[in-house]
């Protein structure tokens, strides 16, 4: 009995469906096998993360890949922000794992400053970029520890990162740098070894990260971001997020720049302390909101 010529292409192409859907149910089960799947929903598909890798649908994407499809939205497009939180990673259950845990103010004084001017506030919340290890010279972990505070740690280092998350922060954490211009969207790393390799983490703007937070208000963002401070402070979204105090570090200058005051006090805050170490050159600033003292 001879077959149609379009019979034999159906019966091709339903073979072929079918060796496909084996294929990737056998690719998945090999990767369920070899690690723990964390699945996230971004634009309405799943995602998974095994080893920095993304299965969107039945394709594996890279980071990057990923990353450049996401160039041209708005800071505050949903689908952005969603693409951010597939980033984050939930805070540990497992005891500090700190160098030391006896220390109460990790930080270089700025904590003890900032906890009266929140009056000892128990429960609030905090972003952190630039969070280092997440202990040395932390103005976060004092509120986390002291005053059961939860947050986000941002740090875009990775080899920081990999040992921020080991001291076992009770907040999220993000593997990524923010914007300083409007074109990047990543950043590299380069290792220190022979063959000089390099990582690439996300960049992402500060409007999207909070974004990715899910709050309304903010009680304390503290950033040191290496000389970009300026333009960090320029992109805070005042009108979407209510963010109380406000500290940040400085590079190469023992006085606050007019224009920083100018700009701050229009969006109003007030320079409350002011730290200078004029070894390491760096200023440390903190704005607070006038209504905290208010309210």
């Amino acid at each position: 009995m001879k077959l149609s010529v379009a019979r034999i292409i159906k019966r091709l192409v339903g073979v072929g469906v079918i060796v496909c859907a084996i294929f990737i149910i056998m690719q998945l089960s090999t990767l369920a096998n070899n690690q723990e799947f964390r699945p996230t929903l971004v634009l309405d598909s799943v995602i998974w993360k095994p080893e920095g890798k993304r299965i969107y649908a039945h394709a594996l994407i890279d980071k990057e890949t990923a990353l450049s499809s996401y160039e041209n939205y708005n800071p505050d497009d949903p689908r952005l922000i969603k693409f951010v939180k597939s980033f984050i990673l939930p805070p540990s259950s497992e005891p500090y794992n700190l160098k030391r845990n006896n220390n109460i103010d990790f930080s270089r004084g700025q904590s003890s400053l900032i906890d009266t001017i929140f009056s000892k506030k128990k429960g609030g919340y905090f972003v952190e970029i630039g969070a280092g290890d997440g202990e040395k010279e932390s103005i976060s972990l004092y509120f986390e520890k002291e005053r059961d505070w939860r947050g986000l740690l941002v740090e875009p280092n990775t080899k920081h990162y990999e040992n921020l998350v080991s001291k076992h922060r009770k907040s999220d954490t993000l593997n990524a740098c923010v914007k300083t211009n409007s074109s990047n969207s990543k950043m590299t790393f380069l290792q220190f070894n022979p063959e000089r390799k390099g990582f690439f983490v996300p960049c992402f703007s500060i409007e999207s990260i909070l974004l990715a937070t899910g709050k309304d208000n903010i009680d304390l963002l503290t950033f040191d971001i290496e000389g970009q401070e300026m333009y960090v402070l320029q992109k805070l979204p005042h009108r979407k997020i209510y963010i109380r105090v406000i500290s940040t570090e400085l590079h190469g200058i023992s006085q606050i720049p007019k224009d920083l005051l100018s700009m701050m006090t229009e969006n109003g805050y007030k320079a409350q302390h002011q730290f200078v170490n004029h070894v390491l050159q760096k200023t440390d600033i903190i704005f607070v909101r006038e209504k905290v003292f208010k309210s």
